[in-house]
């Protein structure tokens, strides 16, 4: 993957930071802002692979599901 490919995407990911940290702050809880960056993470990337037509490999052989369930 090159820079200017990745740059976009950890700029996306740490200006969620600051949402986090105000939701955490409101009473609602810790993992509330932990778990709501986590999941609203998860669906820009399923909508960027969505839209850059690639397809997940699931093969339990290249240790797929490990490092998905890992990350």
């Amino acid at each position: 993957m090159s820079v200017s490919a990745a740059y976009p995407g950890v700029v996306l990911i740490w200006s969620t930071t600051p949402l986090a940290i105000k939701w955490s702050s409101e009473g609602v809880g810790f993992l509330f802002g932990v778990a709501a960056r986590m999941v609203s993470s998860i669906l820009i990337c399923l909508a960027l692979i969505a839209l850059l037509s690639r397809r997940m490999r699931w093969h339990r052989d290249r240790g797929a599901l490990l490092t998905y369930l890992a990350a």
